[in-house]
């Protein structure tokens, strides 16, 4: 496991003040959390725009777009 890894002692302070169950439930819950953030982190790419992103939406007036006859 990594280092960022629940040490035993945070495990059973969890389990002796929430209880064993709860303790555990949690105790795993962050460590799967803490394995998604690694996951996340590995996989990270950074995005380049390649066409700069409008400051205001554009809104086209329909009238505007008459069919030639």
């Amino acid at each position: 496991m990594n280092s960022r890894a629940l040490s035993f002692q945070t495990r059973k302070a969890m389990q002796v003040h929430l209880g064993e169950q709860a303790g555990t439930e949690l105790a795993e819950l962050v460590n799967h959390l803490i394995v998604r953030i690694d996951e996340l982190e590995r996989s990270k790419v950074n995005v380049t725009r390649v066409v700069p992103e409008p400051e205001e939406p554009c809104i086209y007036n329909l009238s505007s777009f008459r069919r030639a006859a």
